[in-house]
């Protein structure tokens, strides 16, 4: 007798196992989307669908499928970071500095410091297309870089053994704006500018 999954695909001739494996990925998109009735439907039809010898049909890879755990996992990887070197600043906000005298001048530690302060926000904020510059980004991450520095500059102020200056505000605002011509040359040669 002539298995009714025969003919020229070979890959037709696994297609019901291969709907017994996409099952339970059926039900879990179906769960989490139970108002969008023609994303579940088109994600039924993709599984019945006879893949041809480029598409392999024991997976969906070629199903976009929203994940809950992926926008926890990018959290955790762009915006983690950035978090934690905030946190470091005002850690090291609250600290009394050493007497005696310094080696580095303050105002290139700021600078440094905030260097990596608006790296790690453009990061956090550009996530996967970090190497394309525009002004939009760009203020935004010279508004929340200087805000930031003014609020760190008045926390030193309450501090006991700590000073608050003016100058450390503009060189916290020179290291933001630092980073960000860097990131505009870097994109001018490599064409990922966009004006913006």
């Amino acid at each position: 007798m002539t298995s009714p999954w025969a003919g020229k695909n070979s890959h037709a001739q696994s297609l019901p196992f291969h709907v017994v494996l996409c099952f339970p990925q059926l039900c879990s998109h179906f769960s989490y989307h139970q108002g969008e009735s023609e994303r579940t439907v088109a994600l039924f039809l993709e599984v019945f669908r006879v893949a041809g010898p480029d598409r392999p049909v024991d997976r969906l890879d070629h199903v976009p499928v929203s994940d809950p755990m992926s926008e926890r996992s990018r959290f955790l990887y762009y915006w983690c970071p950035f978090l934690l070197y905030a946190a470091l600043i005002l850690c090291l906000s609250s600290y009394k500095l050493p007497p005696g005298p310094k080696q580095f001048s303050d105002k290139t530690i700021h600078l440094a410091e905030y260097v990596g302060f608006a790296f790690l926000l453009w990061r956090a904020i550009t996530q996967d297309d970090t190497k394309r510059f525009t002004w939009k980004r760009a203020m935004v991450v010279a508004v929340a870089g200087a805000l930031c520095g003014a609020l760190d500059e008045s926390y030193q102020s309450i501090v006991p053994g700590r000073d608050s200056s003016i100058r450390d505000w503009y060189a916290d605002v020179a290291g933001i704006l630092t980073f960000i011509t860097i990131s505009f040359v870097r994109a001018r040669f490599t064409r990922n500018y966009v004006a913006q």
